[in-house]
């Protein structure tokens, strides 16, 4: 069962057609099932299309119908967040129905996994980072200890990917104005906002290019929307009026690479 958090959008409903029939290619004999956990992607797509995806119960008691006694759960999260976890603890309310049960970890499950997710970004996205500095994004909300890899993970694409390169988490610590100050900072090469804010007026070569990269499967226009600096005062607006924000891909499930490390977790239980 892969279990994604859903979409109606049709690329991203596309690219996960595409890793369930990897998965069938596979594993032949097995019955593959995707699960929503999003009631409202669930409700769009039933409503607009007539077709019924379901959660995760609802696909774990079809699957127990359909006479499977063996269950393994391929979970689409990038990292341990929250929403992992609800995943988990409905998988595990239900784990009676089967003789066995696995769940897969997510791609990013320790300090270990680290050097070939980095390696994946940057043969995907090397060459579209170029002259543009690369932001992974993390939009979940994520347990403290997998909080504490971000910064992992931002030094291992500094070495890889870009010196420039920069993780932030829309729910953690390092959120987007205090990525915007950091660039600043950097960039300028001073130690105190004013002087970078003069150092950045004073640029040549017109507007910092930001290229934001979703740490997700799926990412589309809410995701977008969550990148939004309308909140920012009018003082933090005019000391990032020198960015200018493009998206490096739509999601991770958009690349054979990725797609491969989501295949490697679900041998893992297999």
């Amino acid at each position: 069962m892969v279990i994604s958090e859903g979409t109606a959008d049709p690329a991203g409903r596309e690219d996960l057609r595409i890793l369930i029939e990897e998965i069938g290619e596979r594993f032949p004999d097995a019955e593959v099932m995707l699960a929503y956990t999003d009631e409202t992607a669930r409700k769009t797509l039933r409503e607009t299309e007539g077709q019924k995806v379901r959660g995760i119960r609802a696909a774990m008691l079809k699957l127990k119908e359909d006479g499977v006694q063996s269950l393994a759960a391929l979970t689409t999260e990038v990292l341990f967040s929250r929403a992992y976890e609800k995943e988990k603890e409905e998988l595990h309310g239900c784990a009676s129905l089967f003789s066995r049960m696995q769940i897969a970890r997510p791609l990013i499950a320790g300090e270990d996994d680290l050097p070939l997710f980095v390696r994946c970004m940057t043969g995907v996205y090397g060459e579209k980072a170029k002259g543009k500095i690369p932001v992974a994004v993390v939009e979940k909300e994520l347990r403290p200890e997998t909080e504490a890899l971000l910064p992992l993970l931002e030094d291992a694409m500094r070495k890889s990917l870009s010196p420039q390169a920069h993780v932030i988490s829309l729910m953690g610590q390092k959120r987007t104005k205090k990525m915007l100050l950091e660039l600043e900072l950097q960039l300028a090469g001073q130690t105190s906002a004013p002087a970078a804010a003069e150092a950045i007026a004073e640029r040549e070569s017109g507007k910092t290019i930001i290229g934001f990269i979703p740490l997700a499967f799926l990412a589309g226009d809410a995701f977008r929307a969550r990148l939004s600096e309308g909140d920012l005062s009018p003082a933090e607006r005019t000391f990032s009026a020198g960015h200018e924000a493009h998206f490096l891909s739509e999601g991770l499930g958009a690349y054979d690479e990725f797609l491969r490390l989501y295949l490697r977790r679900l041998y893992e239980i297999i």
